[in-house]
Order: structure tokens, then sequence, then C-alpha cells
């Protein structure tokens, strides 16, 4: 595993990671979403249900950009889906 802590400010980190460092977040978040039933959700997660799928798409769009070895100006989306 390979994550590096490139800068930091108040409210923000930019972070690299190795792609397999992203598989296991992603297979993380897709069993948090879609493979078990966890009571309180929003409490224990930090965020709702669809706040975190909306983060799942935003890291596996970057995997298969990566794995396709695409240019590709992947963003994470915002709390409502939209592109920041």
């Amino acid at each position: 595993m390979t994550i590096q802590i490139l800068q930091t400010t108040k409210d923000k980190a930019d972070i690299q990671f190795s792609i397999d460092d992203l598989l296991i977040l992603n297979n993380a978040l897709n069993e948090v979403c879609n493979g078990i039933k966890l009571s309180e959700f929003s409490t224990r997660m930090g965020a709702s249900r669809e706040e975190v799928k909306i983060l799942l798409k935003s890291i596996n769009k970057l995997i298969h950009a990566l794995r396709s070895s695409e240019t590709l100006d992947v963003r994470l989306a915002d709390k409502e889906g939209k592109l920041k």
C-alpha cells in the first residue's frame, strides 16, 4: 500500500493513492452500501448512504480510467452528485 499525504489545509487533504489502495477503498464502500445492512448508517459513516454511493461512483470511475490508461479529469461529486 502506498498512500502519500501531499498537502493539507483546515478542511481538505490532497492524498495520493495507489490503484491497489483505491480498489480496497472501493470494495469497502461497496460492501457498506450494497453488501451488508448497517444500522444507523449515517451516524456510523458520517454521511448518508446516497452521499457514500456518490463517492463510490467517483472512485469507481477513477479506477476504470486508471486501468484503461485514459487521461481523465476525475473529480469527486458533491453531496448532490454534481462534479466540483
